[in-house]
């Protein structure tokens, strides 16, 4: 269910929004390959209108499950947003979608997660990758003096 905002209930006092935004509202347009959400995000946040800004302030919470760029490890990480805020226009050319007096905040929750997701997540920051072959580098390089065939042979044996 979208998160949705009756204009007509903004009075001087701010209003708390606070709940739960499934996973299919939150799509953001395709599979990524070391993060997908494993779980609904949890909002709250107060609404204040000014003129014909809204002003929404609090935190944005929600739950990953994320490969390590390094050594591909699965690991579950969670994201959050705390403190969180937006100003959203109400008119204009960069206007938030309203239908009637409902203003919908998805689009703009929905942004500002996927903005805020790892690109390059790490199961731990001294992650040192992921060991092919349980060799060291420094094994490949005496295995090539030595004159072992070694994965990088192929290589040497081209001609430019």
């Amino acid at each position: 269910m979208p998160v949705l905002l009756n204009l007509n209930e903004l009075t001087e006092t701010p209003i708390l929004l606070e709940g739960l935004l499934p996973v299919p509202e939150l799509d953001w347009g395709g599979p990524e390959d070391l993060v997908a959400l494993s779980g609904p995000l949890h909002y709250r946040f107060t609404v204040r209108r000014e003129g014909e800004i809204l002003l929404l302030v609090g935190a944005l919470t929600v739950d990953l499950d994320c490969l390590c760029a390094r050594c591909l490890k699965p690991f579950r990480s969670r994201l959050t947003l705390d403190p969180w805020s937006v100003q959203l226009e109400l008119s204009g050319p960069e206007a938030i979608p309203q239908v009637g007096e409902l203003a919908d905040l998805t689009p703009c929750l929905r942004e500002d997660t996927v903005l805020a997701l790892p690109q390059r997540p790490l199961c731990a920051p001294d992650c040192s990758g992921w060991p092919a072959s349980g060799r060291s580098p420094t094994d490949f390089s005496d295995a090539q003096t030595a004159g072992q065939r070694t994965v990088w042979s192929a290589l040497d044996k081209l001609k430019f």
